[in-house]
């Protein structure tokens, strides 16, 4: 014989069939600032009034067009996405491309080239960590 306690029984343990929170469940609760976000995020959108979204992004891409490199930036992150690695050096040489054979925009290439030379560069070496101090 063992001395095993007999299993607990089956029912309503805060757990649905396939294991995640079911309803009623006093520890799901869920993310708390949930509510938070979401008044503010209401509140937001409350206080815009038609057209203010559009009227925005075309001071981003004025702002762009006239050398500001932030507000380009801003606009291909928010067009194309983040680049991720392995896209971000096509991305940038389709750029350069571009770029070399359009109008004279020195600023942009400029941006581009260092935006490539950031990428390729091997990143500084941590400092070496001491334990003991």
């Amino acid at each position: 014989m063992s001395n095993n306690p007999p299993p607990s029984p089956t029912g309503f343990n805060g757990r649905a069939d396939d294991g995640r929170f079911a309803a009623g469940n006093v520890f799901g609760k869920g993310n708390p600032f949930s509510r938070r976000t979401q008044r503010i995020r209401a509140e937001l959108f409350r206080s815009l009034e038609p057209g203010a979204i559009l009227a925005a992004a075309r001071k981003i891409v004025a702002k762009a067009k006239a050398g500001d490199l932030k507000s380009f930036a801003e606009i291909l992150d928010r067009t194309l996405g983040r680049p991720n690695d392995a896209d971000l050096r096509n991305r940038l040489d389709a750029l350069i491309w571009e770029l070399n054979h359009g109008g004279d925009k020195a600023k942009l290439r400029r941006f581009a080239v260092e935006m490539k030379d950031t990428i390729t560069s091997k990143p500084p070496a941590e400092p070496a960590r001491n334990d003991n101090a």
